[in-house]
C-alpha cells in the first residue's frame, strides 16, 4: 500500500515528465509531411504541427499547475519557441501551395511532368 501512496505522491522517482520527446517527433514528422505535401495537399502537416503546439501548451499550463517542477519551464519555454517557428515555416508553405493553386502554377507543373513521362509502346 505504501508504494502505492509512494508513487502517489512522487516519492517512488516516477514523477511527471514534460513530453518534449513527443512535441520534437510530431515537429519533424508535420514539417516532413508538409514538405512532402506540396506534390498535392499540406494541409495533414500542418495539423500535425499544429498538435505538436497543442502539447507543448498543455504541457506548459501543466507545469502552471503544479503537476511538473517549475525547472522544466524554461525549457519548455524554449521549445514552444522551436514549434511556433515550425508553426510559420508551415504556414508560408500553405501559402505557397494556395498561390500556386491560385494561379495555375501547380496545374502547368503536373501536366509538364505527365507529358515528358514517356510512354511506353504497347504491341
Amino acid at each position: 500500500m505504501s508504494e502505492r501512496v509512494d508513487e502517489l505522491f512522487g516519492a517512488s522517482g516516477s514523477e511527471a515528465r514534460p513530453r518534449v520527446a513527443l512535441v520534437i517527433s510530431l515537429c519533424v514528422g508535420g514539417l516532413l509531411v508538409t514538405l512532402a505535401g506540396m506534390a498535392c495537399s499540406v494541409i495533414p502537416g500542418v495539423l500535425v504541427v499544429l498538435l505538436a503546439w497543442v502539447v507543448v501548451q498543455r504541457d506548459l499550463d501543466r507545469v502552471d499547475s503544479g503537476f511538473l517542477p517549475l525547472t522544466d519551464r524554461s525549457r519548455l519555454l524554449v521549445l514552444r519557441g522551436v514549434v511556433w517557428s515550425v508553426v510559420v515555416v508551415a504556414a508560408l508553405l500553405t501559402v505557397v501551395q494556395l498561390a500556386g493553386l491560385w494561379t495555375g502554377t501547380y496545374q502547368a507543373f503536373w501536366d509538364f511532368l505527365l507529358r515528358s513521362i514517356p510512354r511506353s509502346q504497347a504491341p
